[in-house]
């Protein structure tokens, strides 16, 4: 199983945050704010990525690299109709979804998440992060624009 790599700074959740993350499922809510300490940590390994601006879009908490610009918004949000699941999402006119299938047709094949469309991974609470795959995934979107 992969495991999260908890020695980075996370920032503190601001009330805004927090007050739309308390208000998802339950079982949403722990898996969800571990991917959301993942986007930080990916970011923080890589210096062409800059600070990461933390904001709701669309009611959905949003990661985006107002600085450097170097990748697309990144958004995590339940699954409507789906009280176990959340999603990772991406700007749908990007390629990032095309490209996962075909970098994590294996992983997923087995489980490991699916794909919504050409917008996002949809994880299922009760099974374990893929924290390397969704690592990269993560990477990949916040290096989009280089």
């Amino acid at each position: 199983m992969d495991e999260l790599v908890s020695s980075r700074k996370v920032p503190k959740l601001g009330p805004e945050i927090e007050a739309v993350f308390s208000s998802y499922p339950e079982p949403i809510q722990e898996p969800i704010l571990r991917v959301r300490s993942l986007v930080f940590q990916v970011a923080e390994g890589r210096n062409e990525i800059g600070l990461i601006t933390e904001t709701l879009k669309w009611g959905q908490v949003s990661y985006l690299t107002e600085v450097t610009k170097s990748g697309t918004t990144l958004r995590l949000a339940p699954v409507k109709k789906r009280l176990n699941h959340f999603g990772l999402y991406v700007h749908c006119q990007t390629q990032l979804i095309e490209r996962s299938r075909d970098i994590f047709s294996v992983e997923a094949a087995q489980g490991v998440f699916e794909f919504e469309k050409n917008r996002g991974l949809i994880l299922e609470c009760g099974k374990p992060l893929p924290v390397t795959a969704l690592s990269l995934f993560i990477n990949h979107a916040l290096t989009y624009h280089l």
